[in-house]
């Protein structure tokens, strides 16, 4: 009963200080309540990034709700102890992850019973609204061989498309095609009936040199370098790239922008596609992470990069992590939510440049999204 009693007090106590936070965010001005209408979830619960999860952990997320302080701890059904259903992902109002019958989609709410949309071995977001793409791979090959488009609503699947020879990753859907590497290490963009179309060579690094993707942009690094990590992590070393130059491509008129790494880093950091939310809603700014020095201490700084106009990173105010941190903006892109200094979760206003501190249990996830409260 004590002990009970201790957790009921500290969830109160986490409760009235992310309040307080919010409150006094309001200085920024009005409607400005730190993180808007937004919800935190936090996957898997109670694992960090680089510990494979056992038991349960991997069927359960963490729910954070800024603007009231409340927190629980919520199942992902249809998931067997000890798996881990990479990713789980935002589409529209829904969750979709791999589930134990095939790829699986539940309210962004994690209520009501799930639906199977498919069997496939992975799966990537579609160029269109509430769709994903299941990917399927060769037995003996491992590479993907066929797309399939399928609304996350209703489950309606479009018949398969097999992909062009020599694809060796699917990044997901776009504006201009569908975003391919080849085995060589090419960026493409693909249209059934036509031949892929080449973006960038990512040479022998192929999605690692990823930061992030979505429906209109590209975001990846180049001039990379292999590092090594030996001290802070569960199993030493961990290697890691370091890359001179960022490159972001708008996938529709082909505009490129290119950001050197920032002076005081030994070069940008790519967690490779898919891993975090790097891209605003909006496609104006990048979030990034660049690595500092000594290279063996596997710590990043987070930076913002603006794609329209001539600034150069700016900064994030108390943002040095560990390799691999999460990100995610808030739904209206007014946000920032980022690990900062002593494993403590952060919000930074876009507007103001202003950085607060969340009094909620971090870091290390595998996922961390960011999910409109008002749905």
């Amino acid at each position: 009963m004590r002990h009970g009693t201790h957790r009921l007090i500290a969830a109160l106590v986490a409760a009235a200080a992310l309040a307080m936070v919010a409150a006094a965010a309001l200085a920024d001005g009005p409607g400005d309540e730190i993180g808007g209408p937004t919800t935190l979830l936090f996957w898997p619960a109670g694992a960090p990034v680089f510990v494979y999860p056992s038991g349960g952990a991997g069927r359960t997320v963490t729910v954070a709700e800024l603007s009231t302080g409340h927190q629980s701890v919520r199942l992902i059904p249809g998931i067997a102890p000890g798996d881990f259903p990479v990713p789980l992902f935002p589409v529209g109002r829904w969750l979709v992850y791999n589930g134990d019958r095939g790829v699986s989609a539940i309210t962004s709410t994690l209520s009501g019973r799930p639906h199977v949309l498919g069997r496939a071995t992975f799966f990537v977001p579609a160029a269109a609204a509430d769709h994903v793409l299941l990917v399927r791979a060769g037995h003996s090959t491992g590479r993907p061989v066929s797309v399939q488009s399928v609304s996350v609503p209703a489950g309606r699947r479009a018949p398969p498309l097999r992909l062009p020879v020599g694809t060796a990753g699917v990044v997901e859907g776009s504006s201009a095609g569908l975003v391919l590497v080849s085995q060589h290490g090419a960026l493409q963009t693909w249209t059934a009936g036509r031949s892929p179309r080449v973006v960038a060579n990512l040479h022998r690094l192929r999605e690692e040199s990823g930061f992030a993707s979505d429906s209109r942009l590209v975001v990846y690094a180049s001039g990379c370098r292999v590092e090594e990590a030996t001290s802070g992590f569960p199993r030493t070393p961990v290697g890691y790239h370091a890359c001179a130059t960022l490159n972001a491509v708008d996938l529709v008129t082909r505009a490129r922008r290119t950001f050197p790494a920032p002076p005081g880093t030994i070069g940008w950091a790519p967690p490779g596609f898919g891993a975090i939310t790097a891209i605003a809603p909006d496609d104006t700014m990048v979030a990034a992470a660049a690595a500092t020095a000594p290279a063996s201490k596997g710590r990043t700084r987070l930076f913002v990069l603006r794609l329209t106009g001539g600034r150069r990173p700016t900064a994030v105010p108390r943002s040095t992590a560990r390799l691999y941190a999460r990100t995610a903006w808030s739904p209206d892109g007014a946000w920032l939510f980022y690990q900062g200094p002593g494993e403590r979760l952060r919000a930074l206003n876009l507007r103001s440049g202003h950085s607060y501190p969340l009094p909620l249990r971090c870091c290390q996830y595998t996922t961390m999204l960011a999910i409109n409260s008002r749905r």
